[in-house]
């Protein structure tokens, strides 16, 4: 199949497992997975970004599961929200798990997911103040009128940026038991874990389930109407959300009947949207990473820049700074990225070291940043450009990306002046006409 249907997810393994090789072996014959949010609550989805140094959360997150720190890096930024509108998915499937049953938690004026027993094996996570905590199953009348908030502001938020995407709930139940086919009996899933439990759980998703079928007119897989037992032969191992084959069957089956009826598949253009966070430095060094000293900010009205001024050094020092990485890979065949920034220099002459000013990597994997695990990396030196002192000049620079993670820099090996504004990433080969932020950088979320 040619055109593909592009699903994108958030949601938990009940919504995501049926896209699995493992599990349905030619499902991507049909569909094509081009974005997912794992367990995220929208509480944390809907709520301003939250702020930190970016080189200590580096130097501070190792001890965390590589999954997790990818799962924490983007509940700290809320930066699935620009994911979806630049990928444009033709159907988004959404369920509440993470909301009912691991919440959020006030940090600050935010919340975040409440999967604080993941992240806090982190020395950055287990220093941080966290206020209330909210779930569907301990203290459901607190955390409604919360949660109902968030999927109102996601709602708002689909409506003006993904409006042609098809919104589909998937409407299940966690599993209580699995056969046990050595004694051929009926057992709990997990033994800690009691009718009363799973069933509280199961009637706090439904109340959530029901009053979003109530108030929005979305299509919807109901699973609910049937009891599914676990499987202790699953991938993931035995779980409440690690079901028998005839979940997925079910669920497949039910979601091609709304996309053959909904949705007449179309070729996916990406959309010439921000992808780098904090590229104008408004928010100071959020979402930068240096190890050099020198680096400065200006604000100058709602004009930013970065700069570095540095002199009568005769060894190279290898000036650099770093956007953390972030993954670009889109899952289609047109891995087109284009890169522009604006630079200026009051004496081009003085930047010595080759003339180099900028740099880009892309690597495999987000932790890597090193010129040795890079898949590709791309220098920029003066020479190449028509330079003028104090007169900025727009630089744009297209490439097919290979691998799935990139890093940018502005960079300097010596001595020079050097200062930066308006840096931007985006699918494809134009460049934004006019900069702006990340989708998910505007104020359009909740607040403690």
């Amino acid at each position: 199949m040619k055109n593909k249907i592009n699903v994108g997810i958030i949601g938990a393994c009940a919504s995501r497992d049926a896209f699995n090789r493992r599990i349905t072996p030619n499902y991507k014959d049909i569909f094509n997975v081009s974005c997912y949010d794992f367990q995220m609550s929208f509480a944390s989805l809907m709520s301003p970004i939250i702020e930190y140094d970016a080189l200590e959360y580096k130097e501070n997150i190792k001890k965390v599961e590589y999954i997790e720190r990818q799962h924490l890096y983007e509940d700290l930024n809320k930066c699935f929200l620009n994911e979806l509108a630049v990928k444009q998915p033709d159907i988004l499937i959404i369920d509440f798990y993470a909301d009912v049953n691991f919440g959020f938690v006030e940090l600050g004026d935010s919340y975040i997911s409440n999967k604080l027993f993941k992240y806090e094996k982190s020395n950055y996570v287990s220093k941080l103040s966290f206020g209330k905590r909210y779930s569907g199953r301990n203290n459901f009348e607190e955390f409604f009128p919360i949660w109902k908030n968030s999927v109102k502001e996601f709602m708002k938020y689909c409506e003006k940026y993904i409006p042609n995407t098809t919104i589909v709930l998937n409407d299940f139940r966690l599993a209580t038991y699995y056969h046990d086919k050595s004694s051929d009996e009926i057992r709990l899933i997990k033994e800690n874990h009691s009718v009363e439990f799973i069933k509280n759980i199961n009637n706090a998703l439904e109340k959530c389930n029901n009053w979003f079928k109530e108030n929005y007119n979305t299509e919807v897989i109901v699973l609910s109407d049937k009891e599914y037992f676990g499987n202790p032969r699953h991938i993931w191992g035995l779980d409440h959300l690690h079901l028998m084959p005839d979940f997925y069957s079910d669920f497949l089956w039910k979601l091609l009947d709304i996309c053959l009826d909904k949705i007449s598949v179309r070729t996916r253009k990406l959309l010439n949207l921000q992808l780098l966070q904090n590229g104008d430095f408004s928010r100071e060094f959020a979402g930068w990473e240096s190890k050099n000293t020198g680096w400065e900010i200006i604000h100058q009205n709602d004009n930013h820049y970065l700069t570095i001024n540095k002199k009568d050094y005769t060894e190279a020092k290898n000036w650099q700074i770093w956007s953390e990485p972030f993954e670009v890979f889109n899952g289609s065949d047109d891995n087109k990225i284009t890169i522009s920034f604006e630079v200026r220099s009051e004496d081009w002459e003085s930047i010595d070291g080759d003339g180099v000013f900028f740099c880009l990597r892309t690597f495999d994997k987000r932790e890597q940043y090193n010129h040795k695990d890079s898949i590709e990396e791309q220098i920029f030196y003066k020479k190449n450009y028509p330079v003028e002192p104090n007169k900025w000049i727009k630089i744009s620079y297209s490439f097919n990306m290979a691998g799935r993670f990139i890093r940018i820099a502005p960079y300097m090996k010596k001595n020079g002046s050097l200062q930066y504004k308006n840096i931007s990433i985006v699918y494809g080969e134009n460049p934004l006409e006019e900069w702006k932020p990340c989708i998910n950088e505007l104020p359009l979320g909740l607040g403690v």
